[in-house]
């Protein structure tokens, strides 16, 4: 048995909206109707209704502003791939 849609419509924000997990559930919610915005570290365009917004996770540069209005957080984001994946000055434990 399905859950029945909700007919209220929610403003989400996603980190990870662009990659593997992201990419399979971000369609589905525009479908469910809800309006979405993702967080990426390139700039975008809009596209197929999602908004998306450059934003540093780890510095916190532009995340207050891409919060506006929002009221669900989905953090999807994984570990860096490619160049964005070197190591830094800050070491994780």
């Amino acid at each position: 048995m399905r859950a029945a849609q909700s007919a209220r419509v929610q403003h989400l924000v996603f980190t990870g909206g662009t990659g593997t997990l992201g990419s399979l559930v971000v369609p589905l919610l525009r479908q469910a109707g809800h309006e979405v915005r993702i967080l990426t570290r390139h700039g975008r365009g809009p596209g197929d209704g999602i908004e998306y917004h450059t934003c540093d996770l780890l510095q916190g540069g532009g995340l207050s502003s891409a919060l506006d209005g929002v009221e669900t957080v989905l953090h999807l984001a994984g570990g860096p791939r490619g160049p964005c994946a070197r190591p830094s000055s800050t070491t994780w434990h």
